[in-house]
């Protein structure tokens, strides 16, 4: 099992089966709208749940992905 994941998705539900199957670190988003990928954004809730089974969070800022940009 990977020690660190990526995840697009909320993993409150799974925190505890996380930690069992030894993930210690989960990669979460911010972006400015929760639109493109409904839930990439972590939420207060969400880290507070993933910090309190004991697991660390790393954040990513990703908005668009350079989409408009020249």
């Amino acid at each position: 099992m990977f020690t660190v994941i990526d995840s697009a998705q909320p993993t409150t539900a799974m925190a505890a089966s996380l930690v069992q199957a030894g993930v210690k670190t989960v990669i979460r988003y911010y972006n400015h709208k929760d639109v493109s990928i409904p839930g990439k954004r972590l939420t207060r809730a969400e880290a507070q749940a993933l910090t309190a089974v004991g697991l660390e969070i790393g954040v990513v800022f990703q908005q668009r992905g350079g989409a408009g940009e020249p």
